[in-house]
């Protein structure tokens, strides 16, 4: 079993007891476990400055994510820090209302992730 998540590869090589084979196949599976939390953020005021790590979590512990893109429909005043371990949504935000949006992220392993987020603004 894979306890590590990563990219991995292996050959197959099969025979039968009658000395028949097939030749050998390379395979390649990658091990990933990258999803983020938490998934929405409430209670969020116009005027109050933020701070919420997002983590990845699962089975495998994933290592830390590289790139972040993808963002659309972010709450206006806020933003996606990606540039130091966690991964932070930081800022103030600007306007009331519902928003929905969407972070795609790809750690240092090649694994990828795509996380749709709610979150809700009051006025002050």
């Amino acid at each position: 079993s894979i306890s590590t998540p990563g990219q991995y590869q292996f050959t197959v090589a099969i025979s039968d007891a009658f000395s028949c084979s097939a030749p050998p196949r390379q395979y390649r599976i990658s091990a990933c476990n990258l999803a983020l939390l938490p998934q929405s953020f409430r209670d969020l005021r116009v005027g109050s400055a933020v701070m919420f790590q997002l983590g990845n979590t699962g089975l495998l512990s994933s290592p830390a994510i590289v790139n972040v893109s993808g963002i659309s429909g972010l709450v206006p005043g806020l933003t996606v820090d990606g540039s130091a371990a966690p991964l932070a949504l930081r800022g103030v935000p600007s306007t009331a209302g519902d928003f929905e949006f969407t972070l795609n992220v790809l750690d240092a392993i090649g694994c990828t992730a795509n996380q749709q987020y709610l979150a809700s603004v009051c006025a002050d």
